[in-house]
């Protein structure tokens, strides 16, 4: 169990301020069809955290499988993951207007690895360009 601990952090994450506007669509695998829209709070090679609203709650339960289909930030490219994943965790509290979700990817082919690359990189370069060079030197 340990393990599952450490594997959680061992890739790159990018942190998403709710201003960029970076979202994600989704399907539940295979049985449904039907696509939701989640915004995203982070991810890395290795999972994500997001958020669905409140009134969607019920559909969602710990060791559901997900697949995401593809994820953008406001005013850029998509990017095409098509990746499965599995719920492994769920924030709902009453007072809250949504539910976060995290997740871990099961089956990611290197094609899907290489688009949330790029999608993680074009996002950092783009935050890095709006750091002051005095916090840039750590």
């Amino acid at each position: 169990m340990g393990d599952q601990q450490d594997d959680r952090r061992k890739y790159q994450r990018y942190a998403c301020a709710i201003d960029e506007g970076v979202h994600g669509r989704f399907t539940f695998s295979p049985e449904r069809k039907e696509l939701f829209t989640a915004y995203i709070f982070n991810i890395s090679l290795g999972g994500m955290y997001f958020s669905v609203r409140n009134d969607q709650k019920n559909k969602f339960k710990k060791g559901d499988i997900l697949t995401f289909v593809e994820i953008k930030k406001s005013g850029s490219q998509n990017y095409l993951i098509n990746v499965e994943s599995e719920i492994i965790w769920l924030l709902n509290h009453h007072f809250l207007n949504h539910i976060g979700l995290g997740c871990k990817f099961l089956k990611i082919s290197e094609n899907s690895k290489d688009q949330i690359s790029k999608f993680i990189e074009s996002c950092s370069l783009i935050k890095n360009k709006s750091v002051s060079p005095n916090h840039n030197n750590s």
